[in-house]
């Protein structure tokens, strides 16, 4: 997410490196550079002169302490208007005791395979009872894969499949609601190629008839600028209480996420960032700021570990003796949290890492799953030693080599070993080490 962005941003901040103090002359290339690079990333070009000139004018008056050196304090002026510059209102979900959430947005936007990140989200964080109501009488695709994706995910749905009223639908659903014990609606309405007359006039009818909690517009991430006229366009007729950017894992420029709450004074609530369902997240100024400027987002990656370490249930997995069977729980919960990669995202490293050498640990890791399930059970559990018959037999087992069988054991007695100097610690004294900087 916003590795291009990143790269070039990192490069123009890199500008005023070897520079005693901050002079005009010094930064005036560099937010040259960040102008350009905001107009590539599909920003707004007044958005993006307008906060060009503020940085340049901050940065101009700012004494530099000497226990820092300017590009320090340059990219901490760039940080900061940045935050600025993504910050609206109220970023966090409205609840209530009877919460109703309308999805609205135009078709491919990902409003359905939304839907049910939002509901799982909910009731994972929440405690809530969430029902997935199926608003999208025009297209019969979109009613079975809400269904589909409900029922893969343990969460309840309201259909009604030759009914044509929308309105009456979602009465019905909170009748249906009030019986099955649902304290939270998510409404999937119906999307438009574009923006159209009978899309607009539906959805009005919709917040004109029911107490809508919240008006949640689903927009592409990857499509640039053209996400603004279209936000504009429905608020105009809906009065959207917020955005969420979907597909934000592909190559998007960054730009919708730093022009959308600026142009029409809305916030931006939540971001998918993957096909998974757990590829949710909150959107916080800050903790983007931080990942566009190579800072990491460790705060996001101890909340996802928490989550999965409640998910879990099992604080004692840290101290008790490793096996292969804890590895591939290990493994799991990895893949909960994003993966090898989404993780060093999240981690404040520096430029120098190798992608290539990040890819081919990822693929391994995903392969020892494989070579784990074809263990016996008693080698699962390291009773048995792992000559190379049995290597050859689970290699064969797996559809790996031998090699990738060797890799595997080595992997676990990494983990092993790291295992050992956390010994004693539960997993929040290692959250607790993670957020002081010592792990």
């Amino acid at each position: 997410m916003f590795e291009s962005l990143k790269k070039k941003l990192q490069s123009a901040l890199h500008l005023i490196s070897g520079n005693s103090r901050i002079t005009r002359g010094n930064i005036s290339e560099a937010v040259k550079n960040i102008r350009r690079i905001l107009y590539q990333s599909d920003v707004n070009f007044k958005i993006a002169k307008e906060i060009t000139e503020k940085i340049e004018e901050e940065a101009i008056g700012t004494e530099v302490h000497v226990s820092l050196n300017p590009e320090q304090v340059f990219t901490k002026i760039v940080n900061d208007n940045l935050i600025q510059l993504m910050s609206c209102g109220n970023h966090n979900l409205i609840l209530s005791d009877k919460t109703i959430i309308l999805l609205i947005g135009l078709q491919g936007a990902g409003k359905t395979t939304f839907a049910h990140k939002l509901a799982k989200y909910v009731k994972d964080k929440f405690n809530k009872k969430p029902l997935l109501v199926a608003c999208d009488i025009y297209r019969p695709a979109a009613i079975e894969q809400l269904e589909i994706l409900a029922k893969d995910n343990g969460l309840d749905i309201f259909k009604e499949e030759k009914e044509k009223n929308v309105n009456k639908i979602i009465k019905d659903s909170i009748d249906f609601s009030t019986k099955n014990g649902n304290n939270l609606l998510i409404v999937d309405t119906a999307g438009r190629q574009t923006v159209d007359k009978d899309m607009m006039s539906e959805l009005k009818n919709i917040t004109d008839n029911f107490k809508i909690t919240e008006s949640l517009l689903v927009l592409d991430g990857m499509i640039g600028q053209t996400s603004v006229e279209i936000a504009k366009s429905f608020n105009e007729i809906v009065n959207i209480t917020g955005v969420v950017l979907t597909k934000m894992d592909g190559d998007s420029n960054g730009g919708v996420a730093l022009s959308i709450a600026k142009s029409i004074n809305k916030p931006i609530k939540l971001i998918s960032i993957g096909e998974k369902i757990n590829d949710i997240e909150e959107f916080h100024p800050d903790r983007i700021a931080n990942k566009i400027l190579g800072k990491g987002d460790i705060v996001t990656l101890v909340e996802k570990i928490e989550n999965e370490s409640k998910r879990l249930k099992d604080d004692s997995s840290y101290t008790s003796k490793l096996n292969y069977i804890k590895l591939k729980e290990y493994i799991e919960s990895l893949e909960n949290i994003g993966g090898t990669k989404r993780v060093i995202e999240m981690l404040p490293l520096n430029d120098n890492i190798d992608e290539n050498a990040i890819e081919s640990n990822s693929t391994h890791i995903k392969k020892t799953k494989y070579i784990i399930d074809s263990m016996t059970p008693n080698e699962r559990k390291c009773f048995s030693k792992l000559d190379l018959s049995r290597k050859k037999r689970i290699a064969r087992g797996s559809g790996t080599k031998v090699e990738d069988v060797n890799k595997t054991i080595k992997l676990f007695e990494r983990i092993a070993d790291v295992q050992s100097k956390l010994k004693g610690k539960n997993m929040f004294q290692i959250i607790n080490d993670l957020k002081n900087g010592k792990l």
